[in-house]
C-alpha cells in the first residue's frame, strides 16, 4: 500500500507475489482521464472502480518512472499504466456497443409498423396478380383462404357428423341428460340387539330406540 501522503523515488521496487502474471502493455491505448468513471449503461462500481483507483493514485502518488516487480515479473510504473487503462477501455468499448445497440433497437422500433404495412400492401398486390387461391401464393408466405363450403356441404358435414356420434354411441348434451338414472335409491342403517353399538357408530343414548330403523327412500 502507497502512503498518500509520501513519495517514492525512482528506482526498483518489488512487489507483492500475485496469482497469475502480467506482462506490461505494448503502446498506448485510448484512455479515459486519469480517475474518471465514464457515466455510462457499465458498472461504476466492483473491478472497473478500483482499477480506475488504482491508475489515478499510481498517476499522482508515485512520481518518475520506477520498476516494480508484480508475481515475479519487472513491470514498468508506464507499462502498468498502460496494462490497467486497457482494461478500461475494454469496458468502454462494451459502453459503446451498448449504447450503439439501444439505438438501433429504437431505430428498429420506429421503422417496424411502417414495414408491417408496406408487407401487407405487397401480399394484397401479389394476390391481384397471381389470383386469389393460386398454389403459387404459398412460396411468398401467402397461404389459401379457407375454402368456403355451400349449403350442400354444410348438410352433409352436419349429417356425417350425426350418424358418427351414433355409431359410437355418444350424443350431444340433451341426449346425455336422458340417460341419467332417475330411479329410487333405498338406504337402511341398523343398531344391534341388546345396544351393542355397531362398529363406526356411537351407542344409543338411554332408553333411546334400540331396533332397526325404518327404510328411508331417498329419490335424486
Amino acid at each position: 500500500m502507497v502512503n498518500n501522503n509520501s513519495s517514492i523515488p525512482g528506482g526498483s521496487i518489488a512487489g507483492a507475489a500475485g496469482s497469475g502474471s502480467n506482462a506490461a502493455g505494448s503502446g498506448s491505448q485510448s484512455t479515459p482521464p486519469s480517475g474518471a468513471i465514464p457515466a455510462t449503461v457499465m458498472p461504476k462500481y466492483g473491478f472497473r472502480d478500483e482499477v480506475t483507483t488504482l491508475v489515478d493514485a499510481i498517476e499522482k502518488k508515485i512520481p518518475g518512472g520506477p520498476t516494480f516487480v508484480v508475481a515475479g515479473q519487472s513491470i514498468t510504473k508506464q507499462g502498468i499504466e498502460d496494462l490497467l487503462n486497457g482494461i478500461l477501455a475494454l469496458f468502454e468499448d462494451v459502453d459503446s456497443g451498448a449504447q450503439a445497440l439501444k439505438q438501433k433497437r429504437l431505430a428498429l422500433e420506429a421503422a417496424l409498423p411502417g414495414a408491417h404495412q408496406f408487407v401487407v400492401n405487397l401480399k394484397a398486390v401479389l394476390v391481384g396478380l397471381f389470383g386469389k387461391g393460386n398454389p403459387v401464393l404459398e412460396s411468398f408466405g401467402i397461404a389459401p383462404k379457407p375454402r368456403k363450403l355451400t349449403t350442400e356441404q354444410k348438410l352433409a358435414r352436419k349429417e356425417k357428423a350425426k350418424l358418427t356420434r351414433e355409431q359410437r354411441g355418444t350424443g350431444g348434451k340433451r341426449q346425455l341428460a336422458l340417460k341419467k338414472f332417475t330411479g329410487q335409491i333405498v338406504v337402511q342403517t341398523a343398531v344391534a340387539p341388546s345396544g351393542t353399538p355397531i362398529e363406526g357408530l356411537a351407542p344409543p343414548a338411554a332408553g333411546g330406540d334400540t331396533g332397526a330403523s325404518s327404510s328411508t327412500p331417498s329419490q335424486k
